[in-house]
């Protein structure tokens, strides 16, 4: 291994110009499913769990208030187009879920596909499904993301605290999937 170099100017977030939402008003809705389908809507969760369902999320923005809890999607599937899942308070933890998911192109959230609070110190764990097709950037500020196994189709952009990857991880810069443009416009690796 290369020793490590003392005295690097640390580099600026790319993506802190996104905007931090917080919950407006009243956040009541829950997904809580377990096996069958479920159609979910854009707005404010405050339980966001999923076990071997096949749940559709309508295009928007999908803010995950969990407090200390976890949002857990564990087998099934998650599919939608257009679609930003933001972590406000709670932990991201994917296992073995179908993503057949992508980012939104144009709007605030632009190729945003995960996108945690800068204030919430959870970190993310994400283990892949072989079967899925997911396009989009993976943006956890102030956060570890795991991310474990294979995961299929996978056209990201990874803008981390930390990424921790582990398994035979294969994706594609965002930017060359077709007709999307990418949220940053320079890629630097940081240690």
């Amino acid at each position: 291994f290369p020793q490590p170099v003392s005295g690097i100017i640390p580099y600026s977030d790319p993506l802190s110009y996104l905007p931090q939402v917080a919950p407006a008003g009243s956040c009541a809705n829950t997904l809580n499913a377990t096996g069958g389908t479920a159609f979910i809507f854009p707005g404010c969760y405050t339980t966001f769990n999923e076990t071997g369902a096949d749940v559709t999320l309508n295009p928007g923005t999908y803010i995950i208030n969990t407090g200390a809890a976890a949002a857990q999607l564990t087998g099934g599937s998650l599919t939608g187009t257009g679609v930003t899942l933001y972590i406000n308070t709670g932990t991201l933890a994917i296992n073995n879920t179908i993503l057949n998911i992508s980012a939104p192109v144009g709007g605030p959230f632009n190729g945003i596909l995960f996108q945690q609070s800068s204030s919430n110190p959870s970190d993310a764990s994400i283990i892949g499904n072989t079967n899925s097709n997911t396009q989009g950037f993976f943006y956890f500020p102030n956060n570890t993301l795991s991310l474990n196994g294979t995961f299929g189709t996978l056209y990201a952009g990874f803008v981390a605290k930390s990424l921790t990857v582990t398994g035979n991880l294969s994706y594609n810069n965002y930017a060359s999937f077709p007709n999307v443009i990418s949220p940053i416009n320079a890629a630097v690796l940081v240690e």
